[in-house]
């Protein structure tokens, strides 16, 4: 996996990109095709210091209330992460950006006639 994206909300954190093994390429005549798989969701981190209790009655004050909250605040960043297109495409940008930078140069100089498309 290749994080290429991180986001911040009040409570945790999300990795976003690709699976570097997914990473596919295409020769045709004189060009060679870098083809990006899809962004995904790598990992969602809630910061549990970050998160706040307030009770209406002390009777829901229990030990289980901080793994309970956790678990709720997991579950809560995933699906907001999975949402957030502008997340995805940043992600996907930089990822077409370090493919780019890792790759051109070494097919630039092996293969001088070869045009390098990342997509």
């Amino acid at each position: 996996m290749m994080p290429t994206t991180a986001a911040r909300d009040g409570f945790g954190k999300v990795k976003a990109g690709i699976d570097f093994d997914k990473v596919a390429f295409k020769i045709e005549e004189n060009r060679i095709d870098i083809v990006i798989p899809e962004v995904e969701i790598l990992d969602c981190i809630v910061e549990p210091g970050k998160l706040d209790y307030i009770f209406a009655d002390d009777k829901y004050d229990v030990d289980t209330t901080s793994a309970e909250a956790y678990k709720l605040c997991e579950e809560d960043l995933e699906k907001s992460a999975a949402k957030e297109e502008e997340l995805l495409k940043m992600a996907k940008e930089n990822a077409k950006v370090a493919l780019d930078a890792l790759f051109r140069p070494w097919i630039e100089q092996a293969y001088e006639n070869y045009e390098v498309r990342v997509e």
